[in-house]
C-alpha cells in the first residue's frame, strides 16, 4: 500500500478511462458515418432512378429535385449537429411533435425507395404526441423506417404504430423484412 502501488492503481484507472474514450470515439465515428450515408444513398438512388427513365417529365425532375433538396438539407443539419457536438455547445430544445405529421414526412422522403421495392408503409400514429428534440427524433425514426424498407422483401409492408399512456409514449415499427440477427 505504498506510493508506487497508489501510482500504479491511478495509472491503471487512467488507462481504462482512455480505452473507454477511444471506444466511444470509434462508435461515434461509425454512427456519424451511418447518419451521413443514409441521405446520400437517397440522393444517389433518386438521381439514378431519374437517369433510367428515357423520357423523364418535368414533374419527374421536380420530384427528384424536391427529394434531393430535402436530403441535402438533412445532410446540412447533420453536419451542423456534428459541429455543435464537437464544440460541446449542444443546446437541446424539446417540443411537442405530432407523430402523424412527422411520420408522414418520413414516408414522403422514402417514397421513391419504398415504391421501387414495392413496399407499402402504413402510418398508424394519428392523435399521438411525441416530446423531444424534433430533428434528432426525425433522424432516428427515419433511419429505422429506411432500414425497414431497405431490408424488406418485395411487396412487403412496414407499419408504424404509436400509443400514449399517462407515463410515456411508445413507437413501434413492424416490417415483413428479414429481421435483425440476434447478435446485434
Amino acid at each position: 500500500n505504498d506510493e508506487v502501488a497508489r501510482l500504479s492503481r491511478s495509472f491503471n484507472g487512467m488507462i481504462r478511462k482512455l480505452e473507454k474514450a477511444f471506444v466511444a470515439q470509434k462508435n461515434f465515428s461509425a454512427n456519424a458515418a451511418h447518419e451521413l450515408k443514409t441521405p446520400l444513398a437517397a440522393i444517389i438512388a433518386n438521381i439514378e432512378v431519374l437517369q433510367l427513365d428515357d423520357r423523364p417529365t418535368l414533374d419527374d425532375y421536380k420530384d427528384t429535385l424536391e427529394v434531393t433538396l430535402a436530403n441535402a438539407q438533412r445532410l446540412s443539419g447533420l453536419v451542423n449537429d456534428l459541429l455543435k457536438l464537437n464544440a460541446e455547445q449542444t443546446i437541446t430544445s424539446y417540443e411537442r411533435i405530432e407523430a402523424k405529421v412527422m411520420f408522414d414526412q418520413i414516408v414522403a422522403e422514402l417514397a421513391q425507395s419504398s415504391e421501387g421495392k414495392n413496399v407499402r408503409i402504413d402510418n398508424r400514429t394519428e392523435g399521438v404526441l411525441l416530446y423531444g428534440d424534433k430533428p434528432l427524433l426525425h433522424r432516428a425514426f427515419a433511419n429505422i423506417v429506411h432500414n425497414a424498407v431497405q431490408y424488406n422483401k418485395p411487396g412487403g409492408v412496414v407499419v408504424i404504430a404509436a400509443a400514449e399512456t399517462a407515463d410515456n409514449t411508445s413507437v413501434t415499427v413492424f416490417d415483413t423484412g428479414i429481421g435483425i440477427p440476434e447478435d446485434r
